[in-house]
């Protein structure tokens, strides 16, 4: 993403999401001119009183985890089925 001629990496981004809840990224590695851009940049969009990255960041987790529990279900499934013939 590039913001006021910056490139912003996704390892920028994910810094930035987790120092807003005190993450385990400790040592921020953005310059205090990055991250106000990206501040900026995410209160420009606010949606139900979430800025668009933050609010971007929770769906994405959201529907990762869900798509993660429906393939442990799946595999589970079939490691059952498998281990029943084998009996």
């Amino acid at each position: 993403m590039f913001l006021a001629d910056k490139r912003f990496s996704v390892r920028d981004v994910v810094d930035y999401v987790a120092n807003q809840f005190d993450g385990v990224h400790v040592a921020p590695h953005l310059d205090n001119y990055d991250h106000q851009l990206l501040a900026r940049f995410n209160d420009s969009l606010m949606v139900k009183g979430n800025g668009m990255v933050l609010h971007c960041i929770d769906q994405i987790a959201n529907i990762i985890l869900k798509v993660l529990a429906h393939l442990m279900r799946t595999i589970q499934s079939k490691c059952d089925a498998l281990e029943k013939t084998t009996l």
